[in-house]
């Protein structure tokens, strides 16, 4: 039984052992002796703490149900990727009478020749205000009813002008549902028919210069 003990101690993996069992010396056995019975003692202490937090089974995630008879409709803007109607060029009067011959982006910057002269831009080389463009944009620019002539809201036909609300983003004049925090639409009931259905209409033939150069609206 001896001899066996002591070629297990000489020949076993286990570190601690190993190196108790081969050491020269009676200290240096002593200490790995010791150190081998904490590291055991740790070991032993880590798994009944792993144990015990796993039998108090804690609660990470909770999933509960809960029946709403109405929810709250998100806000949806749409916005027609052309900003404003090829007939801008007449808005106020003469400033703006040769615009359809300059590239006009209102989403990034204004590009047009470093010499600005009569015939190619704005007559007489005058630059219109942040106003004056500002009103051309709203008063050419698509309306509710001319974009939007069809509109749905909980199954029954509504006049898309009581529904939307006309306002101005990056892309433009846009119109958007259920924007106004104070007075929020909920639906109550399921299915595509029962929220909001929009026909709209792009009005391609009044197209003058988009943001992007291309034909369609963009919503959010």
């Amino acid at each position: 039984m001896r001899k066996q003990l002591d070629e297990f101690v000489t020949s076993t993996t286990i570190h601690g052992i190993n190196k108790a069992g081969n050491a020269s010396w009676r200290r240096r056995r002593f200490v790995w002796l010791l150190l081998t019975l904490l590291m055991t003692c740790a070991l032993i202490a880590f798994i009944v703490e792993a144990i015990t937090s796993f039998l108090q089974y804690r609660t990470v995630t909770r999933i509960s149900a809960e029946n709403k008879q109405n929810l709250e409709f998100p806000a949806v803007t749409i916005c027609n990727m052309n900003m404003v109607k090829k007939t801008i060029p007449q808005c106020n009067g003469t400033v703006f009478a040769n615009l359809d011959k300059v590239f006009l982006n209102f989403g990034e910057t204004l590009v047009i020749e470093d010499r600005l002269t009569p015939g190619l831009g704005f007559v007489n080389g005058l630059l219109p205000s942040g106003e004056q463009m500002l009103n051309c944009l709203y008063q050419y620019s698509n309306t509710i009813e001319e974009m939007l002539p069809i509109c749905t809201w909980n199954g029954a036909l509504e006049p898309c002008s009581n529904l939307f609300k006309t306002t101005l983003t990056e892309m433009g004049v846009c119109f958007t549902f259920n924007g106004e925090a104070n007075q929020r639409q909920h639906s109550s009931f399921t299915g595509s028919d029962s929220g909001l259905r929009v026909f709209v209409d792009i009005r391609q033939e009044d197209y003058f210069y988009s943001a992007t150069i291309q034909a369609g609206i963009k919503n959010n």
